[in-house]
């Protein structure tokens, strides 16, 4: 991945993190569901780093899937731009 498409990705998630009222607002319209509701879930439930731990995550949720028959096989995390690992973490 590129140092611009890196910067791109985090101003992106400043831009969302500092808009999250706004966006809180305009989704309660869309679903019908309370402004104070969404933002406190949006800032308390979601953690929008890409640490080790989440990644984690992403490659248990792979596993998971693929025992669960929602996709073809357990795959590695890939990002554009990087080669892929030769084999996902778990269960490849």
């Amino acid at each position: 991945m590129t140092p611009e498409v890196v910067a791109d990705f985090q101003a992106s998630k400043r831009y969302g993190m500092e808009r999250v009222r706004e966006i809180s607002e305009a989704a309660s319209v869309k679903l019908d569901l309370p402004a104070k509701a969404l933002e406190k879930y949006l800032t308390e439930n979601i953690d929008f780093d890409l640490d080790e731990e989440n990644l984690e995550g992403l490659r248990l949720y792979y596993e998971k899937a693929a025992a669960a028959g929602l996709i073809p096989r357990n795959r590695a995390v890939e990002f554009v731009g990087l080669p892929a690992p030769s084999t996902a973490r778990r269960g490849a």
